[in-house]
């Protein structure tokens, strides 16, 4: 974005910065810019500008804003093309927050909600002209020449994709740059009354920001601080005027350089902290720096980026080769299934691999880490909730913190496992880094299974289907990403997915002592790792034993012999769960209400927001569905507002796909457990409506809206799903046409859960 200002105070000579500042219902963006012969420039990305955005500037001298332009592409004017621009506004900055009048913001909006969709258009249009043309192309010509054909359509298809993603939907390549911290070691620190002085070694790699622990200087009257960054010969690198509250926020001083030091590798760097007032001490204390003599150092991982990004396409061109070209490679159906499940195994591990590394640990990982380390100290089966604290890591050992409670009150099996594990491999310190690799193993064991199942059960006569089985089920961003860290939602994976391998066996008619050895581990797993999850399971079984004693006119499925080995886990969950409801009023301790005040799960009276009933049943399921395709967490991945846009769409499928199980009048392997799924995820829902805005009546509380808690149960609708799309593959196997638009569609729906998922996580990330 280009702003044109008028000075009204004369003052040639004299450097002015200029602070742009965006802010929406989902995120915030500022940047300080020198204005330039009456100019600034801002970059920023599209999704800071929607219906809600408020954009204000803050000028250090009197100006006045007379025009506003927006460009789209490589943040070039010379080449990008205008979208947007208006003229004689004739707004006064006058050293205060001045926002850009509403009717501006709208018509900006509109600019840039037109210019994405016609990227989409062009995108959707390129891609499927190509598409039908090559599968037109291929199947026109001799069986010898076919191979070349497909391989070529693959490629081009590949080249399509880089080229579109590239040239319409790569973002800036600021918001490619992610903050990847190194110690940087501090040579000498200097303190004096208005300015302190950190003398430190930049390292081999350029230098794209530095993040600085401070802490608040009482004593000093002034409210902003100059940062001045100089080489060895003293030549100024980097300046900057910053708030002093916005510091204090996070008690860190963070600078982040438009274009990276490359030209200072290896060479020392005087940072200096200088009061603007010369008659005040510097307003912060480099105490907590004497103590740890590093900072920290932002390095640049936009090429990770676009190793993993072309990994992925490379991924696609393999399994899609594999999936349609099987038989020009004289390879059989099952090997190419085959192929396509190990190549699966490489591309979900890799995942796995950038969210732990680049992206960050799973939510609540703090919470999860204390309960572990409860259970190692006291050695308790059924854990006092009240008495569980929070526990401070920062040091290496954990110590408790006084006066807090754990708010985590789920059953404690997924901790127990923790604490084994860290009892027998972990040695005598607390071993994050073992008890995060033993995590995602359950989390890779579930996987393990799940694709299992699909090649045991699913139909081997169409490859692609078992492609889309895989894909589907690990599309959504957060299913993967709660792999990076400690998160009980991994081990409820593990129990569903248990479940319906003891459900398949089952309709497989295989009732030994087995099949219900695991209907009863994988209901006590679920339901001993989180309690939604076992609600929803809990349903589906009572759905599907009075679904199958109707139809069987007998109780044989439950009252038999091998039935009995459920009763151990029964006895131990009624244990349980009874002493809970006893000891605390309810299934899951709540968090006593004196201490619940004092956290962010209580808001106080002139703080909340007003909401009618309407209001909130639109705002909790409008925060519902969003959730459900993006990683909305401490670490978040946000999307589009628009619930139908392209990168959420696809992922509604799988969720509502029972819905046409209904008109199915041939039963299938799952169809009745799938059903009993999807109806108690509703009722589970309902009930988290309710739960939700009870919090919100009593405290306040504006969460409780995650749909991730049932993303557990996407093998499942996976599963359903594609048993659906390969009866609709075997239904037009006779015609040629209709086989040929199959193809298109399969492709396309690939290429749109990876694009979705895990591509967009690249681009925006």
């Amino acid at each position: 974005m280009q702003l044109e200002f008028d000075r009204i105070v004369e003052n040639q000579g004299e450097s002015n910065v200029v602070t742009i500042d965006f802010l929406n219902s989902k995120d915030s963006y500022s940047e300080e810019v020198n204005l330039l012969d009456g100019g600034a420039f801002v970059k920023f990305h599209d999704i800071f500008i929607d219906s809600d955005t408020i954009i204000s500037i803050h000028s250090s001298k009197p100006l006045e804003l007379n025009h506003i332009s927006i460009y789209s592409g490589n943040y070039d004017t010379a080449t990008d093309r205008e979208i947007f621009s208006v003229s004689d506004l004739h707004i006064n900055v006058e050293n205060e927050n001045i926002k850009i009048p509403q009717d501006v913001l709208s018509q900006m909006h509109l600019a840039i909600n037109h210019n994405n969709g016609l990227k989409f258009q062009a995108i959707i249009v390129l891609f499927f002209i190509l598409v039908v043309y090559d599968l037109y192309y291929a199947n026109k010509h001799r069986v010898k020449r076919r191979l070349i054909i497909k391989i070529f359509q693959i490629i081009s298809l590949a080249f399509l994709v880089v080229y579109c993603l590239f040239v319409f939907v790569l973002p800036d390549y600021n918001y490619m740059l992610r903050e990847r911290r190194s110690n940087c070691e501090v040579e000498t620190i200097e303190t004096n009354k208005n300015y302190n002085e950190i003398t430190f070694t930049n390292g081999n790699e350029p230098l794209y920001g530095l993040i600085i622990p401070v802490s608040n200087n009482p004593e000093s009257t002034t409210d902003n601080v100059y940062i001045l960054i100089e080489d060895e010969d003293g030549n100024t690198i980097f300046s900057s005027v910053k708030d002093r509250n916005d510091i204090l926020s996070e008690n860190q001083i963070k600078i982040f350089f438009q274009e990276p030091l490359e030209r200072i590798e290896q060479e020392k760097l005087n940072l200096k902290l200088i009061s603007v007032n010369d008659e005040s001490e510097t307003p912060f204390s480099l105490s907590t720096l004497e103590e740890s003599r590093t900072i920290q150092k932002v390095s640049d991982i936009s090429y990770v980026n676009l190793v993993f990004f072309f990994g992925t396409l490379l991924y696609l061109l393999i399994v899609l080769t594999l999936s349609f070209c099987y038989e020009d490679f004289r390879i059989s159906k099952k090997k190419s299934i085959q192929f396509v499940y190990f190549f699966s195994v490489i591309f979900i591990i890799a995942q796995i691999f950038y969210y732990s590394i680049y992206v960050g640990h799973s939510p609540d990982e703090p919470a999860h880490m204390s309960y572990v380390e409860y259970i190692l100290e006291n050695k308790t089966i059924i854990p006092n909730f009240y008495e569980m604290e929070m526990y401070d890591f920062s040091s290496g050992l954990p110590e408790a913190i006084p006066g807090t409670i754990n708010y985590l009150g789920h059953p404690p099996l997924y901790y127990w496992f923790l604490a084994i594990c860290q009892m027998l491999l972990g040695g005598t310190t607390f071993n994050l880094v073992l008890l995060r690799l033993c995590s995602t193993g359950i989390g890779l064991i579930a996987i393990g299974i799940f694709m299992g199942l699909g090649y045991k059960y699913l139909s081997k006569k169409n490859p692609i289907v078992h492609l889309i089985y895989i894909i589907s089920t690990v599309s959504l961003p957060f299913f993967l990403y709660s792999f990076s860290g400690l998160n009980n939602d991994i081990l409820s994976l593990l129990g569903v997915v248990i479940s319906f391998w003891g459900i398949l066996r089952f309709e497989n008619e295989r009732r030994n002592l087995l099949t219900y050895f695991l209907l009863s581990l994988g209901i006590f797993i679920t339901v001993f790792s989180k309690i939604t999850a076992g609600i929803v399971l809990i349903f589906a079984y009572s759905i599907y034993i009075l679904w199958t004693c109707r139809n069987e006119k007998s109780l044989s499925c439950v009252l038999n012999k091998n039935a009995l080995i459920a009763i151990p886990f029964m006895i131990i969950g009624a244990w349980y769960f009874l002493a809970i409801f006893f000891r605390y009023g309810s299934f899951q301790p709540p968090i006593p209400y004196d201490y619940l005040k004092t956290t962010d799960f209580f808001v106080d009276y002139p703080d909340r927001t007003c909401f009618t009933q309407i209001d909130y049943f639109k705002y909790f399921f409008t925060k519902f569905i969003e959730t459900w395709g993006q990683i909305n967490s401490h670490v978040s991945i946000i999307k589009s507002q628009d619930l139908l846009s392209l990168d959420r769409c696809i992922f509604y499928i799988l969720p509502l796909s029972p819905i046409l199980f209904f008109k199915q009048k041939k039963d299938f392997i799952g169809k009745k457990f799938i059903i009993g799924v999807f109806l108690g995820i509703i009722v589970a829902i309902i009930g988290q409506y309710f739960s939700a805005i009870n919090s919100f009546s009593i405290r306040g509380y504006m969460g409780g809206f995650q749909s991730r808690y049932y993303i557990c149960w996407m093998p499942v609708f996976a599963f359903g799903f594609a048993f659906l799309y390969n009866n609709l593959l075997c239904k037009v196997d006779s015609s040629e046409s209709l086989k040929k638009v199959m193809n298109c569609i399969s492709f396309i729906i690939v290429i749109w859960f990876v694009y979705s998922s895990f591509i967009y996580t690249l681009l925006h990330w």
